[in-house]
């Protein structure tokens, strides 16, 4: 099934909002679709992770807050090591070229 120009343009418009306007050059495709469906799961994955480990640091206070925070921050990033780094730079980097290879 083929994408609409609807489609193509919310999906372009992800593409330049993850990475820059240089990717106005390609034409989305459904297989770029699926691709950003997984890249947008993975970020979405992600940002939940942070969002506890802030919402848990936030809960942090009194005498030794800072071993605390140390102490839930380091069970983050033990249990889910994607989760502590920058979730929308380690998505788009892991699906950049299959990205671009969906619309060449």
């Amino acid at each position: 099934m083929a994408l609409t120009s609807e489609q193509k343009q919310h999906a372009q418009t992800i593409l330049v909002a993850i990475y820059d306007s240089s990717w106005n050059q390609y034409t989305p495709t459904e297989k770029t679709v699926n691709v950003l469906g997984i890249l947008l799961k993975e970020i979405a994955k992600c940002n939940k992770a942070i969002s506890k480990l802030l919402n848990d640091l936030s809960k942090v206070s009194g005498a030794g807050w800072a071993i605390k925070i140390l102490k839930t921050a380091s069970k983050l990033a033990k249990n889910d090591k994607n989760a502590f780094r920058a979730c929308t730079t380690i998505a788009k980097n892991n699906f950049k070229t299959e990205l671009i290879m969906t619309m060449i």
